[in-house]
């Protein structure tokens, strides 16, 4: 079947924070190259989310075989797809059998929408200062730009992706962009 499976949680919760020593020691000793120990916490809660999805789509996938592509992708030779994302408190990965994709997800907050002048066009900044919520629709129409930019790098267009924007928590704004169909979308707050 396909399926895409979301799966997030907030990663300063202790659950998620007893949960970590579980996870290969390859990854505890990637994490010490962070600095910060929010960054830590956002690798490893990814590593872990990644490694849950597998089980949810029934893969029996090692996560330490990740691979990473010469942009810094991270894949797994032959699927399945993956991507993680984190903003401020939370995380969360998507992962599929068969649909290559992107996710992203962001906080809604205060944003200084010329700032992003030079990532979107004119157009698109005249629209999105024209809606109800101009600040919230920057930060979604900043998500579906980077889960686009997750799922097929530079080249990725809007028109040739299926958008689905799920809502996991009302202060958040997600997106995932796939080629592919599903027949169901799985999303569990761990």
């Amino acid at each position: 079947m396909n399926q895409i499976c979301i799966l997030f949680t907030y990663y300063n919760e202790p659950s998620n924070i007893n949960a970590l020593n579980l996870l290969p020691e390859k990854f505890l000793n990637q994490a010490e190259r962070f600095k910060a120990h929010n960054r830590k916490l956002e690798f490893l809660t990814g590593r872990r989310l990644l490694s849950l999805a597998l089980r949810e789509l029934d893969r029996n996938q090692n996560i330490e075989n990740i691979e990473y592509d010469n942009s810094g992708k991270p894949f797994f030779i032959g699927g399945p797809f993956f991507s993680i994302s984190h903003s401020k408190g939370i995380a969360a990965c998507a992962a599929s059998n068969t649909n290559e994709l992107g996710l992203d997800i962001e906080i809604y907050r205060e944003i200084k929408i010329d700032n992003f002048n030079p990532w979107f066009t004119k157009e698109a900044i005249s629209k999105i200062k024209q809606s109800d919520k101009p600040e919230l629709e920057l930060i979604r129409q900043w998500t579906i730009k980077e889960a686009l930019y997750k799922a097929g790098g530079d080249s990725a267009k809007e028109k040739d992706y299926k958008i689905i924007s799920p809502q996991i928590n009302d202060n958040y704004s997600t997106a995932i962009a796939t080629k592919g169909e599903y027949q169901e979308l799985i999303i569990k707050r761990i």
